[in-house]
């Protein structure tokens, strides 16, 4: 089921990696602008007042803007506003990636206590206990988490 949905919301994602566009000024001012509407104006379709209109553009801007006032804007504007979280990188190579670490961490903490109470291992040992650990976290990307 898990590789399923991951499957499809990669094809949903994959497209969105390349498109993510967040104009400088923020969607509320270039809205605005566009439909060549003052803050007054929008302020009225909105049933704020102007100076609110002003502050949301400048929180939106700044990143800071809270969600639903974003939703009751782009209500005003006759916009929908899109939230989603898209993965950078698709979300199997970002695990692996987590899962390579922690199994080197893992194993270098190994590698220093037996060393410490002198029962080193073998290079090919350790790799070979790398390989484990590393198929066990990706195969259980629960535990990649623990611990981090």
């Amino acid at each position: 089921m898990r590789d399923l949905m991951l499957r499809q919301l990669e094809r949903r994602f994959q497209p969105m990696r390349s498109q993510i566009f967040v104009p400088r000024m923020g969607w509320i001012k270039m809205i605005r602008e566009l439909y060549q509407m003052s803050a007054e104006q929008l302020a009225r379709a909105a049933g704020m007042s102007r100076v609110s209109i002003s502050q949301f553009e400048k929180t939106e801007a700044d990143k800071t803007i809270k969600l639903g006032n974003l939703y009751k804007i782009a209500d005003a504007l006759n916009c929908d506003l899109l939230y989603a979280l898209v993965p950078r990188v698709p979300v199997e190579e970002y695990l692996k990636e987590h899962a390579r670490k922690h199994a080197r961490e893992m194993i270098m903490n190994i590698a220093k206590t037996m060393a410490l109470e002198d029962q080193a291992v073998s290079d090919e040992e350790l790799k070979r206990l790398y390989e484990d650990t590393l198929k066990d976290l990706v195969d259980n990307p629960k535990r990649i988490w623990r611990n981090n």
